[in-house]
């Protein structure tokens, strides 16, 4: 019934019912393993609201931010608002504004999503995490200020695809994702260097399959086939908060 009630409502207001099932697999690949009950989620870079519509039915506070612009769509804020709307979500607040220009100091997180948006963060920067010190430390305030709104113990859900690809490497468009730009992507090692000494602890890293592939889950959910794949991974962290010295 619960499936039923949060799925199906969502599905109906996007269509079908492999749509449903489409969103369930997301779902529930996004938030694997996270108990959501009672909690706060901040999700970045939330697109059409959809995970963070799932979060709400859920957790006790929900905020999806979404800048609409830096990689996302036109469109996207109207259809959060529609989702919150239609499915009576009074727990889903949603922000049109940068990440970095946002801060509500009454609330603390306990999960922060960032669904295929930290490369969007600061593209320019993204692309030269890997060899710059300057992009390093623009990167590194960026996490510091998403620290300082999670509470101890929360957890930092990070999906994105790596740079490394089997078809970025020969130099030839991805045959499903032509529009792939690989150079504004990292790999998960760049990410957990930057991020874990600013108290952050890599708790899972796993390679995720694409939903039509999902019945080759055990054969495809590996490094090796996601690098001639999507090279798309999830990467889980739990966060020390430091303790304040008065």
């Amino acid at each position: 019934m619960v499936d039923e009630e949060v799925f199906g409502g969502i599905s109906k207001l996007i269509g079908g019912r492999k749509i449903r099932e489409h969103i369930q697999y997301n779902c529930e690949q996004a938030f694997e393993g996270i108990d959501l009950v009672g909690k706060n989620v901040l999700e970045i870079g939330a697109g059409e609201g959809i995970l963070s519509a799932y979060a709400a039915f859920f957790a006790k506070y929900v905020t999806a931010i979404e800048p609409e612009c830096a990689g996302s769509r036109y469109g996207y804020i109207a259809a959060i608002h529609r989702l919150k709307k239609q499915l009576n979500l009074s727990n889903l607040y949603v922000v049109q504004d940068h990440l970095q220009d946002y801060y509500c100091p009454e609330v603390k997180y306990n999960i922060v999503l960032m669904h295929n948006s930290v490369n969007h963060l600061n593209e320019q920067a993204c692309e030269r995490l890997h060899c710059s010190s300057e992009a390093q430390s623009i990167y590194i305030d960026i996490f510091t200020h998403i620290a300082s709104m999670m509470l101890g113990g929360a957890k930092l859900v990070i999906f994105d695809s790596s740079r490394y690809n089997f078809f970025q490497m020969l130099h030839i468009k991805h045959p499903i994702v032509p529009q792939m730009e690989w150079e504004k992507h990292q790999p998960p090692s760049v990410w957990l260097r930057l991020i874990k000494p600013l108290g952050f602890a890599k708790l899972q890293l796993s390679w995720t399959v694409a939903y039509p592939l999902r019945k080759f889950s055990p054969l495809l959910s590996n490094r090796i086939a996601a690098f001639f794949l999507f090279s798309h991974f999830r990467l889980v962290l739990s966060y020390k908060a430091k303790e304040v010295v008065e």
